[in-house]
């Protein structure tokens, strides 16, 4: 179904503009309808605070007229309470409408249409906003429009609205009507009078109502039939977003991928702005059916402004985009805008009914560097996303496969079942056959595999193959980890010395309270009796523990709670792990070991599921041989005391499986002297011990996860593999790691450091960044360092500031800075390097949300949550970003949501890349034709140093790049012999890169 315009809107019925194309040329009044000031430009209104009945002499809004008169007005000239954020759409007026607790009748402004043609539809377009001073979320203002005959108009708008914020453009409103004579009234209502609260509007326009334009349309959708995804055309992106789908989603041969959270993001193929947080369960979509229903079980949602930007398009290529939503509401309470440009649409979410789902359908053309940015931005509501789909607009003709899912690696116990899934596109639709360590598994020739498992033969590695008459594709494998239950070293709670759960409220032997919030510590933690419902239930692998037997009548204090138990390492800690699952009330915070923390463990975040741990000497030094002592580290949460508890369920893998890397080690960058560590993580019947090659040859000594090279050179470069060998034999080498030995770009650093490397003062500018946009002031100015002496950072919420980077601001109190977005930028020059070959890394976070990292004015999918008291690693490289030859920007956009405290960090920010200016003694190079007619470079270095090489074939005003072509190692006499074996034809040019 997609939605037309009704001829005559029904009585009391909210009609909006469902379908059309919002261009700015379109914003334009035609000649024969005539609104009267429509941007309320004519008056200026002296008296504060701008209501009607304190204006001298009578004065009124020209045009306009409205009630109660100490309710509505304009914003005064000397400023205004009522447009305290937002942009101003037209001039510097706007109305006004003010209601205040518990007013008799709402408050209203009305005027004449005139013009009209009997039975023409008209669109009418304005801009409202709400003052956010007064604004409450939970009794938002309401904002209803109705258009006819003076007396009897008919409503076409009731909503709810929320501010802007900052200085956002005003909300894009408009509506369709149909003239019942040449004069009809228009009449504006706020009928919120719960909360004293203000709506404004600005810059009404009229014209008759266009034709539906192909930009934009919502079509109803119910099933996977009307869901508009057709096998068909090639799809770039299809993603679901409110809920993880594990066991696969395919509609109509169109795998979604999903991927959760409120920064959804895909690299180098999309991310989200401006959401909020994430519904995984909305079993409200009853009237969704087939594999569609998957898709419209959750959703996320935000959109005050949310920004959807999409990337690797093909550039200057059309596309037909669709988000996936449900309705909320009831119709009417929820309508949304959507921008692309100036392209606008404006529709209700919950068009189709409540629980109904709908499709917004964009079509539209990338730009010239393949991306695609398409905003949307709640009137009053959020929107519901979820899901989105984007593909080309032609039918594509055959195509080989394009795996576009592959399969995720699962943990899964002895006697469950898992199901793996993954999906490809291309055409004629693909065919599939699921391999079993790379043998064809019988039967298995769908999307998704489902596996029983009874124990070590189902272990292994899973992939997909996709094929059709063109070709064929293989997914990465995915490693599916049987487990089971252990008892010791790592003991599970509440279990006894056999494994055997304990009796209730008896003492765990093996759980001490070292830290005990409210209580004795050093005391042995406690098997719980009364476990909450919500809680993951007790079975015969363990036992919720806690301060007291039952700490829902007994609760525990508000705070810290440490649970120690000993593990033993038996000999050789390099080879050690202990691995399962905790479950907290209410957070777990870390995994002490030794007293240590052990690194890259995820928070236990509540205790209704289980989350996953593995500590070994790769994530924790401390580790020793024999006894080590464990702490789970348990925060319970006030204000008020309440149920705490641990729960941990410690697992190995079973006897029979062979040893194999289940994460490989990846590619590294480094300048010399760093040092690099490379990890990988194994898997089979313990023990479980590592073999590092380099370049194929074996490193002696090295058994453990990881390989530590420190004072790395030019003679460090190379390709890293691991092999993992248990009692049952060894595994196959794994994926290489590369490590590059590059320069450091100068120029460039962390904030808040000078080019010195110390500390900048608090309140001076740090003269490496500066504001390119600024709502606090002057734009291109220095950024300035916070002062670290006042709030947010002391007491301490911000991340407090280290010797290696402080926050930095508009201003160096930022408590009042204005809301908006805040654009740092720094710069760094990369004439004499390799461009294509730069990787930028460090940590950053902000207050609030980091909506990009750009680097020369492009997005890379970048994004941080905005959570200030933790820095977000960030990495950028040629997949993500486009680097120059020369002077290059690198930019933060930092969003202030409010007026309140901005600001910027970012910590270890360091530019590498090939190549760079000479700073060593520059070699005399040789050049001779050997008889192959191949040069052969000859020159003297420092013996045992290796030299890159490179060539170029032209050289002037526009040379070709220079590629290295390989490198030298010079002798023990410093000699370096080097023939360039894929020599072009005709003349080329050498040089020799000296790193220092």
């Amino acid at each position: 179904m997609k939605i037309t315009h009704p001829s005559t809107p029904p009585p009391q019925v909210p009609i909006l503009s469902l379908a059309g194309l919002f261009l700015m040329s379109l914003h334009l009044p035609l000649a024969a309808q005539t609104i009267l000031n429509p941007s309320f430009e004519q008056d200026v209104f002296t008296v504060f605070p701008g209501y009607v009945s304190v204006q001298p002499d009578g004065q009124t809004i020209t045009g306009w007229d409205g009630a109660p008169s100490n309710r509505f007005g304009l914003n005064p000239s000397a400023g205004s309470p009522f447009a305290d954020n937002g942009a101003v759409p037209q001039g510097t007026n706007v109305a006004f409408l003010q209601t205040a607790q518990d007013a008799p009748e709402p408050t209203e402004i009305h005027t004449d249409i005139t013009g009209l043609t009997t039975g023409t539809t008209y669109r009418l377009y304005f801009r409202a906003n709400v003052r956010s001073g007064t604004h409450v979320g939970a009794t938002p203002s309401r904002l209803v429009v109705s258009i006819g005959d003076a007396g009897s108009e008919q409503e076409v708008l009731n909503a709810d609205v929320f501010p802007v914020g900052g200085t956002t453009p005003y909300h894009y409103v408009y509506v369709d009507f149909t003239a019942t004579g040449a004069t009809q009234r228009l009449l504006l209502r706020n009928t919120q009078a719960a909360v004293d609260n203000s709506i404004v509007v600005d810059d009404f326009t009229i014209a008759p109502s266009p034709l539906t334009n192909p930009a934009w349309s919502a079509e109803q959708w119910s099933d996977d039939e009307t869901s508009g995804v057709d096998a068909d055309y090639r799809y770039t992106h299809a993603y679901s977003l409110g809920k993880a789908t594990a066991d696969g989603l395919v509609i109509n041969d169109i795998p979604f991928k999903s991927i959760t959270g409120t920064t959804p993001a895909d690299p180098g193929k999309f991310f989200i702005s401006g959401l909020t947080a994430t519904l995984g369960t909305d079993t409200a979509d009853n009237a969704i059916f087939g594999d569609s229903a998957a898709l419209g079980f959750g959703f996320a949602y935000g959109g005050n402004p949310g920004v959807l930007s999409l990337q690797g398009l093909a550039p200057n290529t059309p596309y037909v985009l669709t988000f996936y939503s449900t309705g909320w509401d009831e119709p009417g309470l929820r309508p949304v805008s959507f921008s692309d440009g100036n392209s606008r649409f404006f529709i209700d979410q919950d068009s189709f009914g409540r629980n109904n789902g709908i499709r917004i359908v964009h079509n539209y053309t990338s730009t010239a560097d393949g991306t695609a940015t398409i905003a949307f931005q709640g009137l009053g509501g959020t929107f519901h996303i979820c899901g989105f789909s984007n593909r080309e607009t032609a039918p594509q003709a055959t195509s080989a496969p394009v795996i576009t899912v592959s399969p995720v690696g699962r943990r899964v116990f002895i006697n469950d079942f898992v199901t793996l899934s993954g999906g490809a596109v291309g055409l004629p639709v693909p065919t599939y056959q699921w391999l079993f360590n790379g043998v064809p598994i019988p039967g298995a020739q769908s999307s998704t595999l489902q596996v029983g498992v009874t124990g070590a033969p189902e272990a292994g590695f899973y992939s997909l193959v996709a094929t059709n008459s063109v070709g064929s594709a293989t997914s990465a494998a995915a490693y599916l980890e049987v487990l089971e239950a252990q008892s010791g070293p790592l003991f599970s709670t509440g279990v006894d010395e056999s494994g055997f759960p304990l009796a209730d409220s008896s003492d765990d032997p093996h759980y001490t309270l070292v830290e005990n919030e409210g209580g004795e510590p050093n005391v042995p933690a406690v098997v719980q009796t009364a476990v909450p419902a919500v809680w993951v239930a007790n079975d015969n692998f363990g036992k919720w523990i806690g301060p007291a037997a039952n700490t829902s009548t007994t609760p525990g204090a508000v705070g810290r709670f440490v649970y120690r138990t000993t593990v033993d390492a038996g000999a050789n800690p390099e080879t050690f792990t202990f691995s399962g699952y905790w479950a907290v009330d209410n957070t777990g915070v870390e995994i002490l070991v030794n007293g240590q923390a052990a690194t890259g463990i995820e928070q236990a975040p509540g205790f209704n599921a289980l989350t996953w741990f593995s500590v070994g000497k790769s994530n924790a030094p401390s580790l020793t041989a024999g006894a080590n002592t464990v702490d789970f580290v348990v925060n319970n949460a006030g204000p008020d005391p309440g149920p705490t508890g641990l729960r941990v369920f410690s697992v190995k893998a079973p006897e029979g499986i062979p040893a194999a890397i289940v994460e490989a080690p990846q590619n590294q960058e480094a300048s010399p002297g760093d040092t690099v560590t490379f990890t990988a993580r194994a898997y089979g019947t313990a023990p479980v011990s590592y073999q590092w090659f380099k370049d194929g040859v074996a490193i002696p000594s090295v058994t453990g996860s990881k390989l530590t090279l420190t004072s790395v050179t030019t003679a460090s470069v190379g390709s890293y593999t691991v092999k993992a060998v248990n009692p049952l034999g060894a595994s196959a080498a794994s994926a290489p790691g590369a490590l590059r030995v590059m320069t450091v770009v100068p120029g460039i650093g962390s904030t808040g450091i000078g080019a010195d490397g110390m500390q900048i003062p608090d309140g001076e500018g740090d003269p490496r960044y500066v504001l390119a946009e600024n709502p606090d002031g002057e734009v291109n100015a220095p950024a300035t360092v916070h002062l670290t002496s006042i709030p947010p950072i002391t007491p301490v919420n911000w991340v407090g500031i280290s010797d290696t980077s402080k926050w930095i601001s508009s201003r160096a109190d930022s408590a009042q800075a204005p809301a908006g977005d805040y654009v740092y930028q720094t710069t760094f020059n990369l004439t004499g390097f390799e461009a294509a070959s730069t990787v930028i890394t460090g940590t950053w976070t902000s207050d609030n949300a980091g909506k990009a990292i750009r680097v020369n004015g492009v997005a890379t999918g970048i994004t941080a949550p905005g959570t200030f008291t933790t820095l977000t690693p960030f990495r950028i490289d040629d997949t993500n970003a486009n680097f120059v030859t020369g002077v290059n920007t690198l930019e933060f956009v930092i969003e202030n949501t409010s007026v309140g405290p901005t600001g910027l960090r970012v910590d270890g920010l360091r530019v590498l890349a090939s190549g760079g200016p000479v700073t060593a003694a520059v070699p005399n190079v040789n050049i001779q034709l050997n008889g192959a007619g191949r040069p052969v470079l000859t020159f003297t270095g420092d013996p045992g140093a290796t030299y890159p090489i490179q060539r170029s074939i032209s050289l002037g005003t526009a040379p070709t790049p220079w590629t290295q072509v390989g490198q030298g190692t010079a002798n023990g006499a410093g000699v370096v012999t080097f023939e360039d074996t894929t020599a072009p034809a005709g003349r080329a040019f050498y040089r020799v890169v000296i790193i220092p």
